[in-house]
């Protein structure tokens, strides 16, 4: 499913620990955080914002994403990850819609990781991956340009690395503000490390280009079909990469596979990229409604370009 994605700031947060999200471009050694990961990646992934994400004071803002693979998926184990909040703040703009009246005001971020479909319940009893304030200072200001950080967490810890690796996992991003305000996120920083525990990768790095086709997967007409282009950036067995239509993938690399999922607004996709020669790849994948029944599948023929 290839559809240039425009997610909200919390699906973009709730996907920053395995990168599954929407992305325009994205620029390596840009993030100082470094999981404890032999091949490990650390980028910077910058987007464009959709609209503005209206905070009322002192009501949560939640956005909840199911993710259920297959059993017979091998993603691999997600071994680390961690997001630069420096980096990622610094991309972060919060505008007051209150006039400035009340003073100190603050947004709260949290993202929880829950086992199974927790949606209705907003991840309760989950584990937290991620959890920071920023404060504004004094009143009369209607944005947040002097501000405070307070950070809890910003290395995923194990029990939600875990979670996620069962395979069948909800993540819920929430903000809570003080005040009324509008929020938009053009980029973050992070880094994240995959262990397969499989045959040595092979380097499938550089930008591969050709035709891509979807259906229902069962053998019914095409839906949807065009060019792409995808850009793949590997340190080791892990790997990301980015397609011409704005959407980011992260994964496992074994042999001349490599096994990635990521996520969009309103939907997950997985599926593998393989190497089938010197300058020739396929890539199957499918994606999965996450608002409502509906999928596809979808087939990809390229050619790795030369430069």
């Amino acid at each position: 499913m290839w559809s240039s994605l425009r997610a909200s700031p919390w699906i973009v947060l709730a996907l920053a620990f395995v990168l599954l999200g929407s992305g325009c471009s994205s620029s390596g050694g840009g993030s100082d955080a470094q999981p404890p990961a032999a091949d490990s990646l650390a980028t910077t992934v910058t987007f464009t914002p959709g609209a503005p994400l209206l905070l009322l004071a002192g009501i949560p803002s939640t956005t909840a994403i199911y993710i259920d693979l297959p059993a017979d998926f091998d993603l691999g184990q997600l071994a680390a990850a961690a997001i630069d909040l420096s980096e990622t703040l610094s991309r972060l703009s919060i505008t007051r819609t209150d006039g400035g009246a009340s003073p100190d005001p603050t947004v709260e971020f949290e993202l929880l990781v829950a086992a199974g479909d927790k949606r209705g319940g907003a991840c309760a009893g989950g584990t937290q991956a991620l959890r920071t304030t920023v404060a504004g200072t004094g009143n009369g200001n209607t944005d947040f340009s002097s501000t405070a950080v307070s950070v809890d967490e910003s290395t995923m810890p194990q029990g939600a690395l875990d979670l996620i690796n069962a395979g069948a996992f909800t993540m819920c991003a929430s903000a809570l503000s003080t005040v009324d305000a509008n929020v938009t996120l053009s980029g973050l920083g992070l880094a994240f490390g995959f262990d397969g525990a499989c045959e040595a990768p092979e380097g499938l790095a550089g930008v591969w280009a050709g035709d891509y086709s979807c259906d229902d997967c069962q053998g019914g007409p095409i839906t949807e079909a065009d060019t792409v282009e995808l850009r793949i950036t590997q340190s080791g067995d892990t790997a990301i990469y980015q397609d011409d239509g704005g959407a980011t993938y992260v994964g496992n690399v074994c042999g001349s596979g490599f096994h990635h999922l990521g996520l969009g607004a309103g939907y997950f996709e997985y599926g593998t990229f393989t190497r089938t020669g010197p300058t020739t790849a396929v890539k199957s994948s499918t994606w999965v409604s996450t608002i409502g029944p509906g999928g596809g599948c979808c087939a990809d023929t390229l050619t790795l370009s030369p430069n």
